[in-house]
């Protein structure tokens, strides 16, 4: 699997998943937010590494074009001077020049659509992982609010001790399990509107730069 193929499986991976197990759900999203970090980690290093290599080439194709331009103008000045030989020679490697020049250019072409869509894959990375960590916390709070809940009432329960039958122990157990039912419900809900949301997002973005695109090959196109 490439690298930019497993940049997009990470960066699309759901962590409602995660949520299906009722046993221990913390513990699971505590993982996945760890391997998310450190897939985070390993994408940016990629990325930076691959940056310098299309800088690298930039730079190569730049000087390529500079040595292109002198080869031409000692080609015409020498023969101008009348010395043809030495015209030649220079038009020789001008020649050369000019096949690297041939060979360099779409290879940059498509190292820079690459390096784009590796950005965006990395942002993307970037924004699941702060949505996972805002979800956690949230879910931790709310998971503490429920504990200590449940605290007070099986104190409230147990001072009440009147004679009666008391359901009421029962009945806290059985709206425990409800919360649980309806947290779950809950959470599932909200990953769902997170991924559709950072789904549109993404197509916006693309939808942006196609538009981007067609507008330089509108203006770049030679008129009729």
């Amino acid at each position: 699997m490439s690298f930019m193929e497993r940049i997009k499986r990470i960066a699309k991976g759901n962590l409602s998943e995660l949520l299906d197990k009722v046993d221990k759900p913390e513990l699971e999203l505590k993982g996945h937010i760890l391997e998310l970090e450190s897939n985070l980690k390993e994408a940016k290093d990629a990325v930076a590494e691959f940056a310098v290599i299309h800088k690298k080439n930039e730079k190569e194709l730049e000087q390529m074009k500079r040595m292109r331009d002198e080869w031409q103008f000692k080609a015409e000045a020498s023969l101008k001077a009348g010395d043809e030989s030495l015209a030649k020679r220079a038009l020789g490697e001008r020649i050369k020049v000019e096949e690297r020049i041939n060979r360099l250019e779409p290879l940059l072409v498509n190292s820079a659509n690459s390096y784009a869509e590796l950005k965006q894959q990395v942002i993307e990375l970037s924004d699941r992982l702060k949505a996972a960590q805002t979800t956690l916390a949230e879910l931790q709070s709310r998971d503490r609010a429920a504990k200590a809940q449940q605290k007070f009432g099986a104190r409230a329960t147990k001072g009440s001790a009147d004679g009666n039958i008391d359901f009421s122990r029962f009945e806290d157990a059985v709206l425990q399990k409800e919360a649980v039912v309806e947290l779950d419900r809950e959470i599932r809900g909200e990953m769902s509107v997170l991924d559709d949301r950072l789904d549109q997002q993404s197509a916006a973005d693309r939808i942006e730069r196609e538009i981007e695109a067609l507008k330089r090959q509108k203006f770049s196109s030679p008129a009729a």
